[in-house]
């Protein structure tokens, strides 16, 4: 008799254990009334730190680089969320609401040689639904000094136009962008 009242709470925890330890923290966590504790990321000493800013939300966060794998950068903010670049172009978010799941985009020397082409975005949207969205793009100079160089990238289908800005210096390298993330994210600016 005592088996048949414990074996649903073998049962229970067995799926737990089997599924993964966060899930079985989060259990053991609310049963002891204590909170999960938040992921708090960290990067070596030294390495690169870049203020990031999204225009819908109004915020302003320092990211830092925490690893490159093969040619993506992947950089987060100290509780978590994760932005993933490659060649200076946003093609991925994680942790900041409906996501950029993945993007093609063009280089960085297709917007310099002012070339049109087209982008890819796949998102998230509010249920969990992957939304793609196709893009035909051209890039506009903004401004043109001999210490900066600003172009625009204008993105169009049937219902959106997106305008991404790209900042580079007098040595043509990109100081600071502004990116489409998301339908929710709106855009995110990088310096």
């Amino acid at each position: 008799m005592m088996i048949t009242r414990i074996a649903p709470l073998i049962l229970v925890f067995l799926t737990l254990i089997s599924c993964n330890s966060a899930a079985l923290n989060t259990v053991m966590s609310k049963a002891s009334g204590l909170e999960t504790p938040q992921l708090h990321v960290t990067a070596e000493p030294g390495a690169p730190q870049r203020q990031m800013g999204l225009l819908n939300r109004g915020v302003k966060f320092m990211i830092m680089q925490t690893e490159i794998l093969e040619d993506v950068e992947i950089w987060a903010v100290s509780d978590g969320p994760q932005v993933f670049i490659k060649d200076g172009m946003i093609i991925g978010t994680r942790g900041f609401g409906p996501d950029l799941m993945s993007a093609q985009a063009p280089s960085l020397a297709t917007i310099k040689a002012l070339r049109d082409h087209s982008r890819v975005y796949n998102e998230l949207d509010g249920t969990d639904r992957l939304i793609t969205q196709s893009f035909t793009c051209s890039v506009e100079t903004s401004s043109n000094t001999a210490t900066q160089l600003t172009l625009d990238e204008v993105c169009r289908n049937a219902e959106t136009v997106l305008r991404n800005r790209f900042v580079f210096d007098g040595n043509s390298n990109l100081q600071a962008s502004k990116q489409w993330i998301s339908t929710d994210g709106g855009f995110a600016i990088i310096e």
